[in-house]
């Protein structure tokens, strides 16, 4: 299967026509340069490293300072504009092993959210304005990646013009 027919597929295992879209002046609002700050927010964990990750992102990984088996990388992607970033988490998402994800519209983090099917939330993908956001729990111990994705949206969102 090419990769316009797994897009394809993937519009429609995702329900993609159904993802909201921005209009007016939300749809105008971006985020450039946008540099992820977590650690006056996040005492006891400590940021190992950031690798950039394509020419417009960079993953930061942190580990929990007094449970070292707890790790979380937080992926940051900016595009063009929102349906730039949405194609950009269908591609992601796209490349899932399971038939479905959880669609997460009431938590009120990003303007799409998917996770992950454990019953904690070790993964959460979602879009806010211009900008892709992949939050994973790595470590060798799962933990939740809700606060990291709760705080890394607000900043998004503020940092938006």
């Amino acid at each position: 299967m090419d990769q316009t027919a797994l897009i394809e597929a993937a519009k429609e295992r995702f329900d993609f026509d159904a993802w909201p879209r921005l209009v007016g002046v939300e749809a105008a609002r971006r985020t450039t340069g946008f540099v992820l700050d977590l650690r006056s927010s996040f005492t006891g964990w400590a940021m190992e490293r950031r690798i950039a990750h394509g020419d417009r992102g960079y993953a930061d990984y942190f580990q929990e300072v007094p449970e070292p088996e707890h790790r979380v990388m937080v992926r940051v992607t900016e595009h063009a504009s929102h349906d730039a970033a949405l194609l950009a988490l269908l591609e992601l998402l796209s490349g899932s092993m399971v038939v479905s994800l959880p669609r997460l519209d009431d938590l009120l983090i990003g303007d799409v959210t998917f996770c992950g099917h454990d019953e904690q939330v070790n993964a959460l993908f979602f879009v806010r304005h211009n900008v892709l956001v992949d939050t994973r729990s790595i470590g060798d111990a799962p933990v939740s990646v809700l606060p990291f994705a709760r705080l890394v949206d607000q900043q998004i969102f503020a940092a938006s013009a």
